[in-house]
């Protein structure tokens, strides 16, 4: 095992922190030859070292030291599922329960992220009705 000092891991994705660039850069040379052991690779456009001050992405959220935001992109899915959910509705093709249901999931991951103001235009289910 590499023994790295300081790190986060869910699942398949992780973060290695340190305040030596040059020592990150060995870290990822060291995972990327125990993880050719494994034929496992690292995917070359989402491994990088940088500093934190830059973001960090992870799990859905760009994750600076003082605060969390969500990812561009998981808003903008997230945005066309709404209105997907709101077509099926008014179509009869689904029902108030499964959009709730949607709605606290995406809230219970929103809810991690300095998103209040998003969070809040969830609240309201008036967007069904346009």
């Amino acid at each position: 095992m590499l023994r790295l000092g300081c790190y986060v891991r869910y699942c398949d994705d992780f973060v290695v922190l340190a305040n030596d660039k040059r020592a990150l850069w060995d870290v990822r040379a060291d995972v990327a030859a125990w993880l050719a052991s494994l034929r496992l690779k690292l995917h070359p456009a989402k491994c990088r070292v940088y500093q934190v001050g830059e973001g960090v992405d992870f799990l859905g959220y760009r994750v600076w030291p003082d605060h969390r935001r969500l990812r561009r992109a998981s808003v903008a899915r997230f945005r066309r599922r709404r209105l997907a959910l709101r077509a099926s509705w008014h179509e009869g093709r689904t029902d108030l329960s499964h959009i709730r249901a949607s709605l606290a999931s995406w809230n219970g991951h929103a809810k991690h992220a300095d998103a209040w103001r998003l969070r809040a235009c969830l609240a309201a289910f008036d967007w069904l009705a346009a």
